[in-house]
């Protein structure tokens, strides 16, 4: 009898983990189609290194694979390769910072900036332009290449034209860690810059520079600001208008891949990102610079508006920002420089950074193009459009590519068996205990096995405890339904409730039958547990 019943309770287990498992997929599905909005499921268009694919254009953009640079235009609403090239370089491929400027290529890799050309298709020499951290390269209209570069002590200015460098200035400016140049009709060059100033404080400086006179005309402290304790920037994007400079920045818990160097934003997908990335605003105008408005933007969890009311009766945008947020991609309008609406363009993306928006030419449909890393150096490149032809085709192909359904579910089923044999291999020892206090259950008149129940009970929690950050990760749990967190919650309570209350009325002298209750409680709780961590863990193992 006892035999059987265990039998059905591995049976029920079975049927449980399958059930589960049958609802998350559909509750993913679900959630996907339903966060993806106007756009398209999302599709995948290469493998690439997690080197930030840099736009050209409103129709085109350069990414890199192991062996090539492929240059991507949208023709007719689809992107294709139009170009591909061989890496001028193998430090290419390990680039934390990617500058296409015309037929040149800029990148910094090992802590150094480096430079090839193309000549008739083939690579010219690479160019070695010295130590740097941050860098920025602007096209004049006589065609010279003005760069500017942070060796983290000064800011450097340099031109490149006719196959030489002139180094024009030096300014004194530490610990820079991004750049972006503007170049005025007069000559003038306007440089914004972000430099630490601490473990956590930020300085953003604006600097003027006369490229035909070779003067440095003015260099201004516009504001400080700080990052959150125990972050780093994750992206930087800046908008310039007339009058107008809008910085927007993510901050993240990222540790930059390098030599010693920490700082800096992360133009390298070294990180995923997670869950607890925030989006920040830094806004000045260039009449006053140093009136400076600093505000953490808040996106809902759910397409709607940012600072309440109907989202329908928010007026147009002005501008749009989209930026990839703790496993969403993001739209936020933007009116008179204040934000006035959020919404989930591309939702339940995991590892997404960095998006790129293409536009048509003379059309308003729009395609998301990002990179979903997969390991440190490798990356998948996907992409969505609202173009609504391209966007049947593609659900149509995502929704029949039944090999892909079958090595998902393979994948699963192969987490499954890993997590099982995780949860056995930890918890082990105290199934052991359990089983030596069934077993000798007749004998527990003895106070030592009372100990052994504490030592058994305080094992497993140990090493629950240990196990845990790889079980309820912070991924897993940002796409836990609410309803599976509230019901874990309370079946723990429960089971304190009922434990404590078992205890309590056998160490007051009560019989077997209670100290019966407190092993079964034990047993149902690891059984219980075994199966959401076995479902949960190998539904999100890959």
């Amino acid at each position: 009898m006892q035999k059987r019943k265990w039998i059905l309770m591995m049976v029920a287990s079975i049927c449980l983990i399958v059930l589960f498992q049958t609802g998350l997929v559909w509750s993913n599905m679900q959630h996907e189609k339903l966060a993806a909005g106007p756009f398209s499921r999302a599709a995948s268009l290469d493998s690439a290194l997690s080197v930030v694919p840099q736009q050209l254009s409103d129709d085109e953009f350069v990414y890199l694979t192991d062996h090539a640079m492929v240059r991507m235009k949208l023709i007719e609403g689809r992107l294709q390769p139009v170009q591909k090239w061989s890496l001028p370089s193998p430090s290419l491929a390990a680039a934390k910072q990617l500058k296409v400027v015309g037929d040149a290529v800029y990148w910094i890799a090992e802590d150094s900036l480096f430079r090839s050309q193309r000549e008739h298709e083939e690579w010219g020499p690479v160019h070695d332009l010295g130590k740097a951290f941050a860098f920025d390269v602007i096209v004049g209209a006589d065609g010279a290449q003005y760069i500017t570069v942070s060796d983290d002590r000064q800011i450097g200015i340099a031109v490149w034209q006719n196959n030489q460098i002139y180094r024009l200035r030096q300014i004194a400016l530490q610990d820079v860690v991004w750049l972006h140049t503007r170049l005025e009709e007069n000559g003038r060059l306007s440089i914004a810059s972000i430099a630490e100033s601490g473990s956590v404080d930020r300085a953003l400086w604006w600097t003027t520079f006369n490229a035909v006179a070779v003067k440095l005309e003015g260099q201004t402290k516009i504001g400080s600001f700080q990052l959150p304790h125990g972050t780093d920037f994750r992206s930087i994007d800046f908008r310039l208008t007339d009058t107008d400079a809008y910085l927007f920045y993510t901050a993240g818990p990222v540790h930059t891949a390098g030599s010693g160097h920490t700082a800096g934003p992360v133009y390298r997908d070294e990180t995923a990102t997670q869950t607890g990335d925030r989006l920040f605003l830094l806004t000045f105008s260039f009449k006053q610079l140093q009136a400076v408005h600093w505000k953490e933007i808040k996106v809902l969890t759910e397409s709607g508006t940012v600072s309440g009311g109907d989202h329908r009766s928010q007026p147009s945008a002005d501008f749009s920002e989209w930026v990839a947020l703790n496993g969403n991609i993001w739209r936020v309008d933007f009116k008179q420089g204040e934000p006035v609406r959020s919404e989930i363009a591309v939702g339940h993306q995991l590892s997404v950074g960095h998006p790129l928006l293409l536009t048509e030419p003379d059309s308003n449909h729009k395609t998301l193009v990002w990179l979903r890393r997969s390991t440190a150096k490798k990356a998948e490149l996907l992409f969505c459009t609202d173009n609504p032809v391209e966007k049947q085709r593609i659900d149509q192909l995502t929704s029949k590519n039944w090999p892909a359904a079958v090595s998902a579910a393979g994948k699963r089923l192969g987490g499954v068996v890993f997590a099982l044999a995780a949860v056995i291999k930890w918890a082990a020892a105290p199934l052991l205990y359990l089983g030596c206090l069934s077993v000798f259950r007749r004998r527990l008149k003895n106070a030592r096995w009372g100990f052994l129940l504490s030592v058994c009970i305080a094992l497993y929690m140990a090493n629950k405890l240990l196990f845990i950050g790889q079980f309820y990760g912070p991924q897993s749990v940002l796409l836990m339904p609410e309803w599976a967190a509230t019901l874990w919650g309370k079946y723990l309570s429960a089971f304190g409730t009922a434990l404590a209350g078992s205890w309590a009325a056998y160490k007051a002298g009560g019989t077997g039958a209670d100290f019966s209750s407190i092993v079964r409680y034990a047993v149902f709780f690891m059984l219980f547990d075994m199966i959401v961590s076995s479902v949960w863990f190998g539904f999100f193992i890959n």
